[in-house]
């Protein structure tokens, strides 16, 4: 299981899980729809972070540089 952001200007501002059978240095290449309360990014340069990372043999690895949240991004 891998959970990513879309972060904009230091703030995370879209969060996605993705589960799977996945192999190292394997790119992982799928498609997801965006809210539209995202938008308009500014002029911030979008990137995607992973946040965390949990191994088939249940080890969990957190981004020890998480970014900042915005919180509206989880209200209904």
């Amino acid at each position: 299981m891998i959970e990513f952001a879309l972060v904009a200007g230091g703030h995370m501002v879209a969060e996605v899980r993705d589960e799977g059978a996945f192999s190292p240095s394997v790119e992982i290449r799928h498609s997801y729809g965006l809210n539209p309360k995202v938008f308009p990014l500014g002029t911030a340069v979008p990137l995607c972070v992973p946040l965390r990372v949990r191994f088939a043999d249940d080890t969990l690895w957190v981004n020890p540089t998480l970014p900042l949240i915005v919180r509206s991004i989880y209200a209904p």
